[in-house]
């Protein structure tokens, strides 16, 4: 369930959105490359506490949403079928060969790949180690695409954004912090 709503931070009014997730631990804040804050709050928090949260971070959020303006977001096809329909099996060919590739050296046992028309994700690993990938990241730059991939591949082995896990993506990309940095310049998900 989403609910658009507007917050004063500073001086400033600021627009955001509000997504209740039942998977969520704790309360986020997304701010999107075209300047659009997402808040989601776990079922069990109140929206008191969360919008206390999201104006604890008052700073930070303006300072992201000053530089998202400032930075050009980098816009994909949209998320639609047709787009997907045409590019599903390029995808699907590009993806699987550099998976193969990355998992000769990491050795892990995944169950499936699947390509899909996500709307704000680039990837995801299920409990029962399937992976899932948007068909959009074949217009990502090869080096972004490949973290994509591995960062998708090493949670086969964690489920979560640990040490452990963040070391095994460390492994083939030590700068992955940079391409985190970059992938966020992209907008996926529109509002």
């Amino acid at each position: 369930m989403t609910k658009r709503k507007v917050a004063r931070l500073g001086r400033r009014k600021i627009p955001y959105t509000v997504r209740r997730n039942a998977r969520a631990r704790r309360v986020g804040i997304t701010i999107y490359p075209d300047g659009g804050v997402v808040l989601t709050v776990p079922q069990k928090d109140t929206l008191r506490s969360a919008e206390a949260f999201l104006r604890a971070k008052a700073d930070w959020v303006l300072g992201l949403i000053r530089k998202s303006k400032t930075e050009r977001a980098k816009r994909l096809p949209p998320p639609n079928r047709r787009y997907f329909l045409l590019n599903q099996e390029r995808a699907r060919s590009i993806i699987t060969s550099r998976l193969e590739h990355f998992n000769a050296y990491y050795r892990f046992h995944y169950r499936g790949v699947h390509i899909k028309n996500l709307v704000s994700q680039w990837g995801s690993c299920s409990d029962k180690k399937n992976l899932n990938f948007n068909y959009r990241i074949i217009f990502l730059s090869p080096r972004l695409r490949d973290y994509v991939i591995v960062h998708e591949l090493c949670h086969v082995a964690a489920m979560n954004h640990s040490k452990p896990f963040w070391r095994l993506v460390e492994e083939t990309f030590p700068n992955y912090k940079t391409l985190e940095e970059k992938l966020a310049r992209y907008t996926l998900a529109r509002f």
